[in-house]
């Protein structure tokens, strides 16, 4: 089961408030802790497609203060799929996707208050699930087989 984990409050420059929600597959869940966000925090970056295309991707860059040594790096170390970053803008949900997990950068020269980027996309993790169906499916059957799997 998802666990909320971490949460962030920021406003943009039009003053309209986001709350950025990480919530992590867990048997148990966490002691939700607030997060520091950075100047610039969250980046959502929509893909170039032709409008005709059917799916257009995103990916979201989220940019927070690390005040211990390495306390995000568990995020990393999970399987694709369990860590999720909702995005909610003046209370409505306005993006979530996973985190990407073959990215980390963390700077090595100090223990604590530096910046860790986190990067998570939306339809990505759809390239890593085995997809076993095959021929004509209903919209129904395709649903359960992603939910059931």
């Amino acid at each position: 089961m998802m666990y909320e984990r971490y949460y962030g409050q920021f406003k943009d420059n039009k003053q309209v408030l986001y709350e950025v929600q990480i919530w992590q597959e867990s048997d148990s869940a966490f002691t939700v802790e607030e997060i520091t966000l950075r100047d610039g925090a969250l980046r959502i970056e929509w893909g170039k497609k032709d409008k005709l295309d059917p799916i257009r991707t995103s990916g979201a860059t989220l940019n927070i203060l690390c005040q211990s040594d390495r306390k995000f790096i568990d995020l990393y170390t999970v399987a694709v799929g369990t860590v999720r970053l909702d995005v909610y803008r003046a209370e409505s949900l306005y993006w979530s996707g996973t985190i990407s997990t073959e990215s980390y950068e963390e700077p090595y020269y100090t223990s604590k208050g530096y910046a860790v980027t986190l990067t998570f996309s939306d339809f990505n993790i759809l390239d890593r699930i085995k997809y076993s169906l095959t021929g004509f499916k209903t919209i129904n059957e395709v649903i359960n087989y992603c939910l059931l799997s």
